[in-house]
């Protein structure tokens, strides 16, 4: 996400998921678009997304200001 002054911010989002543990206790995480998956099942999941989603898991899809719009709208709603 851009921030005024230019600056961009990735966050790790690894922890919102529904990854397992191993038997040595190792945290392996569920990929939304596992490499292992058919291609035309990741491009749905990918055209289904809404587009606060989009925003929030592809960086510098959307331009800064098309991003404040989604996220307006978003919280607007409720969501």
């Amino acid at each position: 996400m851009s921030f005024k002054g230019g600056k961009t911010v990735s966050v790790n989002l690894d922890f919102i998921d529904d990854g397992e543990e191993d038997k040595k206790g190792n945290y392996i995480p569920k990929l939304c678009f596992d490499p292992s998956d058919d291609i035309v099942d990741n491009a749905t999941k990918l055209v289904e997304m809404d587009p606060y989603s989009l925003i929030n898991c592809i960086p510098d899809l959307f331009k800064t200001e098309s991003e404040l719009v989604i996220s307006t709208e978003f919280f607007e709603k409720g969501n």
